[in-house]
């Protein structure tokens, strides 16, 4: 079964105070990005850095840095959205972190929310249309992890969270993939104006539609 711990780039990780299993940090990586901040801390002397000190705490007490994978990506704005969204799920307050977010994510979303309060509500709109708007980014993001994973191939996806505060971003991931995208995948396919649509929205991600099918 294809899951996104072998096969996505990018991730959302957590660092957890295992004293009293409170997450103290949030980050987006690729590779070993996960232990650098044990790594920065052991060779750091005198850093006055709420997330080294409190690394070396937990070190001093006996214990062991908690690290758990929160969510994978293929896209890398998508994983700098999801840290974003954890964060502020978290609390800015209640973490190490400097910024609500990778500043890459947190300039362009406080942009992007700024726009939403000033738009007013639209009425519904035929799918077609839909489609060629920019507020469909984020779906044909996924849609191109989904693509890359074999979805539309009937390949689904198995998301864990070692820490049970983050179950249900898992249990969120794999209801969006396997079967939030299929469901919207089945009406764009089934509407002529929609995959035409589609089809054109999806080639800047490098998918290419030939007869409905990638």
């Amino acid at each position: 079964m294809t899951t996104f711990g072998n096969a996505a780039r990018w991730y959302v990780y957590t660092l957890t105070d295992p004293r009293d299993g409170s997450v103290f940090y949030v980050g987006k990586g690729a590779g070993n990005r996960i232990h650098q901040h044990e790594r920065d801390a052991a060779k750091q002397q005198g850093v006055c850095s709420k997330k080294i000190n409190k690394i070396k705490s937990i070190w001093q007490s006996g214990e062991k840095v908690g690290k758990a994978y929160n969510a994978y990506f293929w896209d890398e704005q998508a994983a700098y959205d999801h840290e974003t969204d954890l964060i502020e799920e978290i609390g800015l307050s209640n973490l190490t972190n400097v910024l609500p977010g990778g500043q890459k994510a947190w300039e362009r979303r406080k942009i992007e929310r700024a726009s939403r309060k000033a738009k007013p509500i639209k009425p519904i709109k035929p799918l077609h249309q839909w489609l060629k708007e920019n507020d469909a980014k984020a779906m044909f993001v996924r849609f191109v992890e989904w693509f890359r994973i074999g979805g539309h191939k009937g390949a689904k996806v198995r998301a864990t969270a070692t820490d049970p505060a983050y179950r249900l971003h898992a249990v969120l991931t794999e209801t969006t993939y396997n079967k939030l995208l299929p469901l919207m995948w089945n009406r764009i396919i089934s509407d002529p104006l929609a995959s035409e649509v589609f089809k054109a929205r999806m080639l800047p991600y490098g998918v290419e539609l030939v007869d409905g099918r990638a």
